[in-house]
């Protein structure tokens, strides 16, 4: 089911979609003038880098981005989703734009010595494009001090995006809103539903503060389209996509059907198994890593040294056919990592896990 290029073409699917995006703006914080599904938060973080490029270095749209490459910079964290720096080779930036922003020890964005590159940046004749927060990093789930980071941003007039794809989702919890505290000063933000409000994929959403921009960046003279009319936007002349899934669709009756307070207690539940599964994993002699307030640990064992012996014990974990655990990389080293994301999961799935945990690792 599509909701075309044009509003008129689908009003009905246009009208759902725009009802949706106004609710999860309002709910997330964001004075969106646009909003729009997209495939997912590639898709959307490469239209916050595109719309930060046309403000930064307007002549872009004309001229290309051959200035923008030599003398621009994207700011993000060490932890941050590797699709910005695929968005820059993309937008046609390239890697020598990035600057990659070391973590604390909390695996947040270290704000003074983000501050201090964009001087640095300034003082060397450089002119900074984006600053990139990070509401849920993908392997910690680290939430950037947000309202510090939007400060920078509006000091040195720079685009500011959150990249909320994980994150997003803490809006619906009342444990977890006061980490969204400065994502109002963005310009632009991502939320992925289906990461955790568990929609089918894919289901990304980008919300903009400034409409006049990505107009700027996407608007053409399509003759073949009928021309816009008063009811709604045409959302070709406002992204990246031209005809489109009614993406919206699943997001709308996910949230008609459970509600706000029904998703608010599915988080809280995932929150209380992961903080159980935490205290489990203590009193076996595990080390969790991450301080995430998120479901999502990181962990380790005092007995496990290198990649591969933590690779060996996830194998043993999958191999059961009990349980599911994946492996990462953080500063401290490698990691086994658990995400509590299923409504349904409960203490007796973690006490199963971490029976095989404890199994796998006296076979290591």
């Amino acid at each position: 089911m599509n909701c075309r290029r044009a509003w008129w073409h689908s009003p009905a699917a246009n009208e759902i979609e725009i009802h949706t995006l106004k609710f999860l703006a309002d709910l997330i914080g964001v004075e969106a003038e646009s909003a729009q599904f997209t495939s997912g938060g590639s898709e959307a973080n490469l239209t916050a880098l595109l719309a930060a490029i046309a403000t930064a270095y307007p002549d872009a749209l004309e001229g290309g981005v051959g200035e923008a490459a030599s003398h621009g910079a994207v700011y993000v964290s060490s932890q941050a989703h590797h699709s910005i720096q695929k968005a820059a080779r993309i937008a046609g930036l390239g890697n020598r734009v990035l600057r990659i922003i070391p973590c604390d020890d909390h695996h947040q964005m270290d704000v003074p010595a983000l501050s201090k590159t964009v001087e640095m940046d300034i003082a060397d004749g450089r002119k900074p494009i984006m600053i990139v927060g990070t509401l849920g990093t993908t392997t910690a789930g680290a939430i950037d001090d947000l309202e510090a980071i939007g400060k920078i941003a509006r000091e040195n007039n720079v685009w500011y995006h959150v990249d909320a794809a994980w994150g997003g989702t803490a809006a619906f919890s009342s444990q977890l809103r006061h980490f969204l505290i400065g994502i109002s000063e963005a310009d632009s933000l991502c939320w992925d539903a289906h990461k955790w409000l568990s929609v089918p994929m894919g289901a990304g959403m980008f919300f903009c503060r400034r409409a006049e921009v990505l107009r700027r960046v996407f608007g053409v003279d399509a003759a073949y389209v009928p021309k816009k009319l008063d009811e709604g936007d045409d959302l070709y002349l406002m992204s990246l996509q031209w005809s489109r899934r009614f993406i919206g669709l699943k997001v709308f009756l996910t949230l008609a059907t459970v509600g706000h307070d029904g998703v608010a207690r599915k988080i809280e539940h995932q929150l209380s198994i992961a903080h159980y599964f935490r205290t489990q994993l203590t009193s076996r002699g595990w080390i969790v890593v991450n301080k995430s307030p998120l479901p999502i640990l990181c962990f380790t064992h005092p007995s496990l040294e290198g990649a591969e012996s933590l690779a060996d014990v996830a194998q043993h974990v999958v191999a059961s056919g009990r349980a599911w655990i994946s492996t990462a990389s953080l500063p401290e080293g490698p990691v086994l990592r658990a995400c509590i994301t299923h409504d349904d999961t409960s203490p007796a799935d973690i006490d199963v896990l971490c029976e095989e945990l404890d199994r796998a690792l006296k076979k290591a």
